[in-house]
């Protein structure tokens, strides 16, 4: 569990491709969502109006502009909600909503603000010292 609870977004948790087996989850509740991670790692999670917008993903190799401005969306959604950080569980969101904050600093305002994967927060949880996250 990590020492102090951070409050933190979830992006794209509810991604799931088939909506019948979705259905089906949803009924028996036998799954569990990233908030439901972040949750028992001890981060106070939020919801905001960004959560399952898409980064622009592959987007990144050929149209960067695109994924800087889709991934800037969700950084300010996230950040109004009152957000200090951001956790995705897709490396390309993970690399592009934090990458691409070097080029987003041109927005008035703009404040980075970290992004993990999932994994990385796990690390942090059982005790890495993050060096180099």
């Amino acid at each position: 569990m990590l020492a102090a609870a951070p409050t933190v977004a979830g992006a794209a948790e509810s991604a799931l491709p088939d909506p019948q087996r979705l259905q089906e989850l949803l009924e028996r509740r036998d799954f569990f969502t990233l908030g439901d991670l972040l949750t028992a790692l001890g981060c106070k999670v939020i919801d905001f109006p960004h959560k399952t917008e898409c980064c622009g993903s592959y987007l990144t190799v050929s149209a960067a502009e695109a994924t800087e401005e889709l991934s800037y969306a969700i950084l300010r959604s996230a950040q109004r909600a009152g957000a200090q950080a951001l956790v995705t569980s897709c490396p390309l969101c993970q690399f592009n909503l934090d990458y691409r904050q070097g080029a987003m600093r041109r927005h008035p305002g703009f404040v980075p603000m970290p992004v993990l994967y999932f994994t990385q927060l796990l690390g942090l949880a059982l005790g890495l010292d993050g060096e180099g996250y």
